[in-house]
C-alpha cells in the first residue's frame, strides 16, 4: 500500500516518541515532530510523521478510503481519530510549558544558560534569554553567565548579555574577580573592548588587590594594556595587598618585553620600589633572569646600583640565579662587579655565584675583574665556599686563577677540611695536589669521628 498523505497510526503496539526542540519554537508557534514507527510487515517498514503545530491538525486530505484503511488497521481506536489526535498535542503543549529553563546539574550548578555562554551557542543564548532563563545564575563556583562568557573570550555573547540587563560588576564569589579582570587576564581582548565601552571599573581589585592593568601587565598582553591606558586605567597603580607592585613590574618580572616597553613609553616609573622589599622592576627582572627585559630598563635609565631591602644589587641578584646573559648586560652597562658587599652577610657576586656552584657566572666575574680572595662575614672565601658545598668545576677555575686552596673561614677551617667533613670525595681528590698544608692527625680523627657519630 502506497499513501499519497501521511497517516496517523495511533496503533496501542505502535510507539510515539515527541521530540521538543527550544530552537525550532518562536514565541507565537510552538510546533512539535512526532515520530511513529510501525512494527516492519513483510520486510517492509512503514514510517508515519505527523507535523502537529499548536492546532489540532486537519484531515482534509486524507480520502475516506485512506481513512478507511486506517481504521481498519487499527480497529480498538476507530472511532475517533481527530479526538485523540488532539488530545496527544495538548499533551505536548502541556510539557512544554512544564519545561524548567534554569534546571541545574548536579555536580557544577549549571544551568542551559551558564553551559551555553561557556562554549560559545550564541544563537542558544539568545533562545535561552528570549525564554526567561536566569541571567544572574551563579554556577558552583559563582561565575555568571557573564564571567563564563568573557573568561571563555565570546565577545558577541558579552554583547548579548550586557543588552540583556546583565550586571557588568558582577564578581566571582571566592576570587571577587569581575568579567574585565578574566577577560585581561586571559588575554581576551575583543572582550575587553566591549566591557570598556559599556562603562567596567577599569579600577576593581581582586580578593589578590590586583586591578584590571595589572593582570593584563603580568600576562604582557599588550593591546589590552593600550586599550586600559586610553580608557584611563591608573599606569603606576600599586596592587597586590602589601606588596605594592606595578604594572611594570610584573611586566618586567615576567619578561615581557613588548608591555615593559609601552608602560614605559606611556609614562610608567622606572624605579618605583616595592614598600616592603624595596625591589624595582629590574631588581626583579634580575631576580628571575629576564636578560632581554634588562636591557631595556638599563637602557631607559633604570637605577643599575639599587640595592633591596636584601641588600643585594641588580648583578647580585642575577648571580645567585646564575644567569649569565643577565650579568653581561649588567656588566657590560657599567655594572660594579666588585660593589660593596650586602652589609648584612659581607658577600659580594663573586661569593654570591661561587657557593651556588654557578660555573659560568663565576667565570663572567673574574673576567670583569672580580676580587678573587674576598671573605664575607664568616671568613669564607669564594674557593672555600665552592669546596664546603662540592662543586668541584668552580673549585677548579677559581685555583686556576690564583685563588689560595690553603684559606681558611674565621674558624680555621681550610678548603680541604671544608670538603672533608661534607664529604665531598671528588674535591679532596683535587685539593690534595694543590694544597700545601694538610690537617694534623688529630684533626682528621675528629672530624672522622664527628662523621661516624652521626
Amino acid at each position: 500500500l502506497t499513501h499519497a498523505e501521511p497517516i496517523l497510526h495511533p496503533q496501542s503496539d505502535t510507539t510515539v516518541q515527541t521530540v521538543t526542540s527550544l530552537n525550532q519554537v518562536s514565541s507565537q508557534q510552538q510546533s512539535f515532530t512526532v515520530s511513529s514507527t510501525t512494527r516492519s510487515t513483510n520486510k517492509e517498514d512503514n514510517h508515519h510523521i505527523l507535523s502537529v503545530n499548536d492546532r489540532p491538525p486537519s484531515f482534509s486530505n486524507i480520502t475516506n478510503s485512506q481513512h478507511s484503511i486506517c481504521c481498519a488497521e487499527c480497529p480498538s481506536q476507530s472511532t475517533n481519530i481527530l479526538n485523540s489526535t488532539s488530545n496527544t498535542t495538548l499533551s505536548h503543549l502541556h510539557f512544554q510549558n512544564r519545561i524548567d529553563v534554569d534546571c541545574e546539574t548536579e555536580s557544577n550548578h549549571d544551568t542551559a544558560l551558564t553551559l551555553s555562554c561557556a562554549g560559545g551557542h550564541e544563537e542558544l543564548v539568545t533562545l535561552l534569554l528570549q525564554r526567561g532563563a536566569n541571567i544572574e545564575h551563579r554556577d558552583k563556583k559563582g561565575f555568571t553567565p557573564l564571567i563564563l562568557a568573557a573568561t571563555a573570550g565570546h565577545a558577541n555573547i558579552v554583547a548579548r548579555l550586557l543588552e540583556n540587563g546583565a550586571n557588568i560588576e558582577a564578581q566571582s564569589e571566592r576570587t571577587k574577580d569581575t568579567a574585565l579582570s578574566l577577560a585581561c587576564s586571559g588575554g581576551r581582548q575583543e572582550v575587553v573592548e566591549v566591557l570598556l565601552k559599556k562603562g567596567a571599573n577599569r579600577e576593581h581589585r581582586n580578593v589578590s588587590d590586583y586591578t584590571a592593568l595589572s593582570l593584563a601587565a603580568s600576562g604582557g598582553y599588550v593591546n589590552i594594556i593600550r586599550l586600559l591606558l586610553n580608557y584611563g586605567a591608573e599606569i603606576n597603580s600599586r596592587t597586590g595587598s602589601k606588596l605594592g607592585i606595578t604594572p611594570l613590574m610584573l611586566a618586567s618580572m615576567n619578561g615581557h618585553v613588548a608591555a615593559v616597553k609601552l608602560l614605559l613609553d606611556m609614562g610608567s616609573d622606572i624605579n618605583a620600589q616595592i614598600e616592603t622589599n624595596r625591589n624595582t622592576a629590574l631588581t626583579l627582572a634580575c631576580f628571575q633572569g629576564r636578560a632581554e627585559v634588562v636591557s631595556l630598563l638599563v637602557d631607559r635609565k633604570a637605577n643599575i646600583e639599587h640595592r633591596a631591602k636584601t641588600g643585594l644589587t641588580p648583578l647580585m641578584e642575577s648571580a645567585s640565579g646564575g644567569y649569565v646573559d643577565v650579568g653581561r648586560v649588567l656588566l657590560e652597562r657599567g655594572a660594579d662587579v666588585n660593589a660593596p658587599p650586602v652589609p648584612t652577610s659581607k658577600d659580594t657576586a663573586l661569593t654570591i655565584a661561587a657557593d651556588k656552584g654557578h660555573h659560568k657566572f663565576v667565570e663572567l666575574l673574574l673576567l670583569y675583574g672580580a676580587t678573587i680572595d674576598v671573605r664575607n662575614k664568616k671568613g669564607a672565601t669564594p674557593l672555600w665556599l665552592a669546596c664546603n658545598n662540592g662543586h668541584l668545576e668552580v673549585v677548579q677555575l677559581l685555583v686556576t686563577r690564583f685563588a689560595n686552596p690553603d684559606s681558611s673561614d674565621s674558624r680555621k677551617v681550610s678548603c680541604l677540611m671544608a670538603a672533608f667533613r661534607k664529604g665531598h670525595c671528588k674535591v679532596v681528590k683535587y685539593l690534595v695536589r694543590q694544597v700545601r698544608q694538610f690537617p694534623s692527625d688529630a684533626d682528621c680523627r675528629r672530624l672522622i669521628s664527628t662523621i661516624t657519630d652521626k
